[in-house]
Formats: structure tokens, C-alpha cells, sequence
């Protein structure tokens, strides 16, 4: 092959990168077009009111351009769920990974994630009374939740080793603190009662499993 064969091969090359770099950004434009006329639209008229009709009619593309890249209303409902959790995931994970105390982890998980839903308040009440009303997707969170109750237990394990605490069933804890944050999401998102300022909440939650934590360790050496 000759040097200019070569020269020519690679520009030919560098064309076609270009051309599927430009598709995947107009694809990524697109998407987030779809997505935030969908979340307009949730908000403005409800789990009813979102179809992907008006969501067309919305971005001012054809319906099956809609379908192009949400197989159904579910998958629209699936991304707005991973836009919340994924960076809330993320950064749980990142705590996780740190030097902190156990119970420190735990305190920085809950007001991070009320502060969160907190932020998004209107958008995830609207999102919380759509999913409850689909039961197809309810599997898809159940599936989420055991991811984080497996972190959260990966953080209980983790203390005990370091003998931060002591705790007989890490697993079974683990679903109990799971319990009481989604307890603490759900009265933030359903709006039907008044809620604690987050901060007062999650050091009031503390106190409660320090207190497990302090006394399961004080009989541990009260037995030996």
C-alpha cells in the first residue's frame, strides 16, 4: 500500500468518526429533547395526561421518532427514575469507598438523598403517583432497592470488620435502616402529612441507631 493509499484510508476513517460522533450527540439532543417535554407535560397534567402523542406534538417530531427512543411510556417513566437515582446512587457508593465512621456513612447518605428529593420536590410527587399506579414497573424498583440495601449492607460488614459495630444479622439490619429512608421518601413525595426539616429528621434517626449500635457493642462486653 502507498503512502497516499494510507493518507487516504485514515481521512476516510476520521469522516466516518466524525459523521458517528455527530449521530450519537444528535441522538444524546434528541433524547433529552423527549425527556424534558415528557417531564413537562407529567407535571403540567398528570400520569394521565402523558402520552406520547402530546409528547411529539411537544419536541415537534413525528410519534414514531418518539419510539425511535422510548419503546413505550414505561421506558419514558424508567429514564426519569435513573436521572434521579443514578448521581444519587453514585454518590452513595462514593461514600461508601471513604474512611468515615459507619454511622457517619449513614448520616451522609440520608441528608444527601432528602436534600435530593427535596430539590425536585413537585417532579418526584407527580413521579411517585405514576409509578404507583403502573404495576409493571414496580419489579424494575424492586430492583433498584435491593441494590441499595446490598451497598447498605457492604457498609454494616464493613464496620464490623473495623469493629466500629456490632451487629449478629448485617443483612436483616441493613433492610430495616432501607426501611425507614424509604419511609422518609415516601412522606416527602406522597405530601399527605407533615414532614421534618431534614436535618432535624436524619440526627433524630441517628440518635435511634447509634443507640442500637452503642448498646449492642456494651453488651457484647458485658457477656465476655
Amino acid at each position: 500500500m502507498t503512502k497516499q493509499s494510507k493518507n487516504k484510508g485514515g481521512f476516510m476513517k476520521n469522516i466516518a468518526n466524525n459523521k458517528t460522533s455527530k449521530k450519537k450527540m444528535l441522538d444524546l439532543l434528541m433524547r433529552d429533547s423527549i425527556l424534558t417535554a415528557a417531564s413537562e407535560i407529567l407535571q403540567k397534567s398528570g400520569p394521565a395526561g402523558l402520552t406520547m402523542e402530546k409528547v411529539a406534538a411537544a419536541v415537534k417530531i413525528a410519534k414514531g421518532t418518539v419510539y425511535l427512543y422510548f419503546k413505550s411510556k414505561d421506558d419514558l417513566l424508567k429514564e426519569f427514575v435513573k436521572k434521579i437515582k443514578e448521581p444519587i446512587m453514585s454518590e452513595m457508593i462514593e461514600i461508601k469507598m471513604s474512611d468515615l465512621h459507619v454511622s457517619e456513612k449513614f448520616e451522609k447518605i440520608f441528608l444527601s438523598l432528602l436534600r435530593n428529593i427535596e430539590k425536585k420536590l413537585i417532579f418526584v410527587r407527580v413521579l411517585m403517583r405514576t409509578l404507583d399506579m403502573r404495576e409493571n414497573l414496580k419489579a424494575f424498583l424492586r430492583k433498584d432497592d435491593e441494590n441499595t440495601i446490598k451497598l447498605f449492607e457492604e457498609i454494616l460488614k464493613e464496620g464490623i470488620k473495623k469493629n466500629e459495630i456490632i451487629i449478629d444479622n448485617p443483612k436483616y439490619a441493613a433492610k430495616i435502616i432501607f426501611a425507614c429512608l424509604i419511609f422518609m421518601i415516601r412522606e416527602r413525595g406522597e405530601g399527605f402529612t407533615k414532614f421534618m426539616p431534614v436535618k432535624k429528621e436524619v440526627e433524630s434517626f441517628m440518635q435511634i441507631l447509634n443507640y442500637g449500635f452503642k448498646n449492642r457493642k456494651e453488651a457484647e462486653k458485658v457477656e465476655k
